[in-house]
């Protein structure tokens, strides 16, 4: 889990939605590339999914090019995720 600045956590957040709650931190426990993860630790759930976010900001894409998102994800109860883009 690493970006292009080389920093573990840079321009990377999280958000939680009452009545939702978390913390995001660096693991270097779990990998598969890299030095490490981001580990959300969520303390207090919400019956809505979207109530929690991981959020990387300013992105640079190009128009025409195609681009490739793969990641790993790991969860101590099954549980839905959702994966989008927004232009600013």
């Amino acid at each position: 889990f690493e970006n292009r600045s080389g920093d573990s956590l840079y321009n990377w957040f999280f958000r939680a939605a009452s009545p939702a709650a978390g913390a995001l931190a660096w693991d270097g426990t779990y990998k598969t590339t890299g030095a490490g993860s981001a580990r959300v630790d969520i303390t207090s759930s919400s019956p809505t999914g979207s109530d929690v976010w991981l959020i990387q900001f300013h992105l640079p894409f190009t128009m025409g090019k195609t681009y490739r998102l793969s990641f790993d994800a790991m969860a101590s109860q099954a549980r839905p995720i959702t994966v989008g883009f927004q232009s600013s």
